[in-house]
């Protein structure tokens, strides 16, 4: 069983049943984070900890599936950042599903890594802007993939754009109270 050693470099495990895809995205992965992999949901469950940063998953995996690695994974103590990647288009259920980020197959080098850090960069923020982030990524990937009159007739979406008001209103209600000394403190700390 690996052992993921929680101080240091931020960590990033890798999980896909593909063989050549996880050594691909580990070869690919900045060596400023320490990289591990897992070749099924069973695997990665037994070597999660609240050490890992960001979670890179397939969504299709025989066994367990990435949707049940993410089903799981909410009954623990880790709560890495998550980026789903998937040959599978993706449909409005995913509104219900908790991922960070969401990238069809096949991914390049550049994009992975640009997620990777996106969501390093995010490990400051409170939850309500974590929740926002997320909300937001899912309906930009079901807008981008799911034609407009099917979305405008599906409840979930119509929750999901009321909740992204929501948090941008309370987000934004945040940003006008702070004075000039705490809106400063809040920029150094997200840059």
């Amino acid at each position: 069983m690996v052992s993921i050693d929680p101080a240091g470099s931020p960590v990033v495990l890798v999980i896909d049943d593909d063989e050549d895809v996880r050594n691909t995205y580990e070869l690919w992965l900045d060596h400023d984070w320490e990289t591990y992999t897992a070749e099924d949901g069973q695997t990665a469950l037994s070597i999660l900890s609240p050490a890992v940063d960001v979670v890179v998953l397939d969504r299709m995996m025989p066994g367990l599936s990435g949707g049940d690695v993410l089903d799981a994974m909410q009954d623990r103590e880790a709560d890495p950042r998550v980026v789903l990647v998937t040959a599978v288009s993706p449909e409005p259920e995913i509104v219900e599903t908790p991922f960070d980020a969401y990238l069809p197959k096949p991914v390049d080098r550049e994009e992975l890594n640009e997620t990777v850090r996106k969501l390093l960069g995010r490990d400051k923020q409170d939850d309500r802007l974590r929740e926002y982030y997320r909300l937001v990524e899912k309906r930009a990937t079901l807008e981008t993939e799911i034609p407009e009159h099917v979305l405008v007739e599906d409840e979930r979406y119509e929750q999901l754009t009321y909740r992204i008001a929501e948090l941008e209103e309370d987000l934004n209600q945040d940003l006008n109270d702070l004075d000039s000394d705490e809106f400063v403190a809040l920029i150094d700390d997200v840059v």
